[in-house]
């Protein structure tokens, strides 16, 4: 989930954001690995592109709209997931959809991930 305010500033559009996706899926692919969903917020009060300027959109975090969407979207176990962030506006959007969350500043991930979820 993320916020794609570029789309709004007229920097690049839906379509290269798809394209994105979709290479990011090829590459894990190779892996063996894939992402079910990508969620995206093209919206942004500055937007200079017309029908993506909008002074607050519910997508857009800190609002909740992606996750409430990814809610409905898949048979997520709200009391058994989390979402990792590494700005205050995930947390925010996490909290304000009852998403427990954990902020990631820096270093490895995995090793992040095996402290944060221990307590779990």
């Amino acid at each position: 989930m993320s916020n794609q305010a570029g789309v709004a500033r007229g920097f690049y559009t839906v379509d290269d954001v798809d394209r994105f996706h979709l290479e990011m899926n090829a590459q894990l692919d190779e892996i063996g690995a894939h992402i079910d969903a990508f969620y995206f917020c093209p919206f942004h009060s500055d937007g200079i592109v017309e029908e993506f300027t909008h002074p607050d959109h519910p997508n857009r975090k800190p609002n909740p709209g992606m996750l409430l969407e990814a809610l409905t979207d898949w048979p997520i176990v709200v009391n058994e997931s989390f979402l990792v962030g590494d700005k205050e506006s995930d947390l925010a959007a996490a909290t304000a959809a009852g998403v427990r969350s954990f902020h990631f500043q820096d270093g490895n991930l995995a090793t992040f991930l095996q402290s944060a979820i221990k307590d779990i």
